[in-house]
């Protein structure tokens, strides 16, 4: 509407200017601002053309008209500028309240995801207090849960043992007696070794310092008896060392009242052949405990071997046992399904392979039926690999191009030495035997030839 005005005046102005200040009487025509013809419409009309008469220049009411319409639109324009100055100052404020808003959100975000981190946090290490905690007091608890379990399975056992039969019983207590035994003895042999063991410690230690004694007093009576200028003189020691073997004692003419009387030499010889004496009863007693353990320990490892031996021999035993029976039933089974299938096998099949550690192929060759010894030799090589067929090769004289093709060669080959060309009469019979190692013999045997009849 501010605008509409706005154009308005605008229009009047330049409408007055344009007449140049004379009369409106002419046929000019002045454009007044009129209502609206319609309540609906928002547009103003304009007015027709009126003539007024007795105006002047500058005066009169077309003067006032223009003077109070650019009041009206100086007045409407002040307001519409103060207007958009309300509407810039209110959307200033409103992007002002809502950045503070925004700032506001975000530091109270920022405030809440603190508290949450630290809330977590918190809650991160009661956790793991509590399980601390939990563990700490849960073994302490638990001590007193673990002797209640084993105080109620004592009691479950006694509850079986009072429970059970008197052989039971009997049983169980002479096992119990026994090991009562056993750890007696066991305790007595370790306090007993432990003695030995301590004295013969002591004895070792007792010989040594005598030892050392012996070896200072000899070397002091070394060095008096090597100094010059100081051949009878004397030392202060305990006794004279004399040597370990025995020697006479020279007696004088008369004996002497006081040779019942011990005399230092003849004191530390005692002494001396007291420690020779311990010594030796040492050395033999750990002689003895030696040989003891190692007797022992012998006489184990002869059980040991002995035991070995026997479990060998019994496994040995089964072992063969049992593959003597399956291989015979075996052989049997495979003799007896041969001869069914073909009717001119050998009688000897079958126990001679046991015997030669060979087994026959069991093809049966009727001399006069060419079809069954080609189909007996084709199933006889339908499973055998390149090596076996290269050795039939090597054997029979025939060429090895390829598996299937070589087979067949094979076949027609040995049908060819059995058989005549012409008519497929029989020469003679050919029994084929394959060893264990993988070899092809051909065995042949002279008969009368039957095919002329």
């Amino acid at each position: 509407m501010s605008a509409q005005l706005w154009a308005i005046s605008i229009f009047c102005l330049a409408t007055c200017h344009c007449n140049g200040g004379q009369n409106g009487s002419g046929t000019g025509a002045t454009p007044l601002l009129t209502l609206p013809a319609n309540n609906n419409s928002g547009v103003g009309t304009v007015a027709p053309a009126q003539t007024y008469s007795g105006q002047g220049n500058g005066s009169g009411w077309l003067g006032k008209r223009v003077y109070t319409l650019e009041e009206r639109v100086v007045k409407i324009r002040q307001q519409h500028e103060a207007e958009e100055a309300r509407e810039k100052a209110r959307k200033e404020e409103e992007e002002r309240t809502k950045r503070k808003q925004e700032e506001d959100e975000r530091l109270e975000r920022e405030k809440k995801e603190r508290v949450e981190f630290q809330k977590s946090i918190k809650q991160e290490l009661a956790d793991s207090l509590s399980k601390v905690y939990l563990a700490i007091d849960g073994k302490k608890k638990g001590e007193p849960d673990e002797l209640e379990k084993l105080r109620s399975t004592v009691e479950g056992l006694q509850q079986r043992i009072a429970g059970g039969s008197t052989s039971t019983d009997k049983s169980h207590e002479a096992a119990v007696g026994e090991l009562a035994r056993i750890r007696r003895e066991q305790a007595d042999l370790k306090v007993d070794s432990d003695k030995r063991l301590s004295a013969l410690e002591e004895v070792v230690m007792a010989l040594q310092r005598q030892c050392e004694e012996a070896e200072a007093t000899a070397e002091r009576w070394k060095a008096e008896a090597l100094r010059p200028g100081n051949k009878r003189g004397s030392i202060a020691v305990g006794a004279t060392p004399i040597s370990q073997a025995r020697v006479r004692t020279r007696l004088g003419g008369a004996e002497s009242p006081k040779g019942h009387i011990e005399t230092p030499r003849r004191h530390v010889e005692v002494d001396l052949k007291g420690i020779v004496e311990r010594y030796q009863m040492e050395v033999e007693a750990l002689q003895t405990l030696r040989i003891n353990e190692m007797n022992a320990r012998k006489e184990l490892e002869l059980e040991v071997e002995k035991l070995k031996e026997s479990l060998a021999r019994l496994e040995m035993e089964k072992r063969i046992s049992m593959r003597g029976t399956n291989l015979k039933a075996r052989m049997d089974e495979a003799a007896a399904n041969k001869d069914k299938t073909y009717g001119g096998i050998r009688s000897d099949v079958g126990t001679s392979a046991r015997k030669t550690g060979e087994k026959e192929s069991n093809v049966a060759t009727n001399s006069d039926d060419w079809d069954t010894f080609v189909r007996a030799n084709r199933k006889d090589l339908r499973g055998r690999n390149k090596d076996f067929v290269m050795k039939i090769c090597e054997k029979e004289g025939v060429e090895y191009t390829t598996l299937d093709p070589t087979k067949e060669a094979i076949v027609q080959a040995r049908a060819a030495k059995v058989f005549d060309d012409e008519g497929r009469k029989g020469k003679k019979a050919v029994t084929v035997m394959v060893s264990d190692d993988g070899e092809g013999q051909a065995a042949t045997e002279e008969r009368d030839d039957f095919a002329a009849s």
